[in-house]
């Protein structure tokens, strides 16, 4: 059985990937390295969400997902508005899951 907050950090996951797919089929630029950020991120993100789960029993796991599907939209966003920016913005998100 699914535990409870996985379902939520799927589909963050694939939020990522599929809006990351469709800005860069839109602008014309499939590259490979906005999909090897967003494979970083989303390691990063069930690596995070396993830790969170081993180490505290009674942990909010649909507040954590909810912080990363947040993060993905976030990460999209700044993909499509100024896209030079998008790595910034996936180190900074790497950077805040792992003090976290």
């Amino acid at each position: 059985m699914i535990k409870k907050g996985y379902i939520t950090l799927v589909f963050s996951i694939l939020l990522l990937f599929l809006g990351t797919l469709l800005i860069n089929i839109k602008n014309n630029t499939l590259t490979n390295e906005a999909f090897i950020s967003a494979g970083i991120l989303s390691v990063i993100f069930i690596v995070v969400q396993i830790i969170s789960v081993r180490l505290r029993k009674n942990a909010d796991n649909y507040l954590l997902s909810l912080v990363m599907f947040m993060s993905s939209i976030s990460a999209i966003m700044i993909l499509r508005l100024k896209p030079d920016l998008y790595m910034h913005q996936i180190v900074w998100i790497c950077i805040g899951l792992i003090v976290f």
